[in-house]
């Protein structure tokens, strides 16, 4: 009973948080000729592994496409493309087609 009350009294400061408690437990398992590992941090489930999203290219959409999407009246369309040299059938982002009537807007008008 001596060695019993022993360990459990070392668990018993373990719990309590006392320092240097365990001295004992660890001195009764050399004697049995055990090895003491470290109780385990708390483990905590592996963060799932985010893959890399691929950098998406932008989409390419057709210039009438385009001139529906931003309800652009025929004459405005004619006057982008033959601005910008870009044929019927080109696609091109976005980005692109709003650069174009920005260029477009700020033209030089006249002379």
């Amino acid at each position: 009973m001596g060695k019993n009350s022993k360990t459990e009294a070392a668990k018993d400061a373990t719990q309590a948080g006392q320092p240097g408690a365990d001295a004992p437990e660890q001195e009764q398992g050399a004697a049995q000729g055990q090895e003491q590992t470290p109780a385990p941090a708390q483990e905590q489930a592996p963060a799932p592994a985010q893959k890399p999203e691929p950098a998406q290219a932008p989409e390419l959409l057709t210039l009438a496409e385009l001139a529906a999407k931003f309800r652009l009246p025929g004459w405005h369309s004619a006057a982008l493309h033959k601005l910008m040299g870009w044929e019927p059938g080109k696609k091109v982002t976005e980005a692109e087609y709003r650069k174009g009537m920005a260029a477009l807007k700020n033209r030089r008008i006249g002379g």
